[in-house]
């Protein structure tokens, strides 16, 4: 069900930016950007794959106005500097959009750096409380760690729940 959300959602955003963009290439460049080495690279390899396969979907049905999407991968190293580096390169590059970062620590540089710059950038994964209402060009997949304590809570609550564990990583 996720992939499907993801797929759906990265289609129609592609597709909204696909129009307005002026780009004169045969393909669409999108970039993709996770941590795929080291701690936390299970969540960016699982990301890349479900970005390739969004890509290899629309593709085989036609692409976007005939236009193929093209899927730049870069590796942010779950570093902020690299991730700003990455996005920089993205940008000399020429995508029309960013799919990543994957974890919030990656927002503190990057997000102003898009903005600065007026790149999308969808995170299927970034929840720090601090990205929310803001006038950018960020957007997240996911709800905000405060929505989704709110919302674990609430269902605590209507189950009874009045025992919990916490895990920390």
């Amino acid at each position: 069900m996720k992939i499907k959300s993801f797929v759906v959602i990265l289609t129609l955003l592609i597709f909204t930016f696909s129009l307005i963009s002026c780009q004169k290439n045969e393909t669409i460049k999108i970039g993709f950007t996770g941590t795929l080495s080291g701690m936390n690279s299970d969540l960016g390899i699982s990301g890349r794959n479900g970005a390739i396969l969004a890509a290899s979907t629309i593709n085989k049905a036609g692409g976007i106005n005939g236009k193929m999407l093209e899927i730049i991968v870069k590796d942010d190293e779950n570093n902020k500097e690299r991730a700003l580096e990455v996005d920089r390169q993205f940008y000399d590059e020429g995508v029309v959009a960013i799919v990543g970062h994957m974890t919030s620590g990656m927002a503190d540089l990057t997000v102003p750096y898009v903005n600065e710059q007026k790149i999308l950038m969808i995170s299927p994964t970034i929840s720090a409380d601090f990205m929310s209402n803001l006038n950018d060009y960020f957007f997240r997949m996911i709800p905000s760690n405060f929505e989704q304590a709110a919302a674990i809570s609430k269902a605590m609550s209507l189950e009874k729940v009045n025992k919990a564990a916490i895990i920390f990583d």
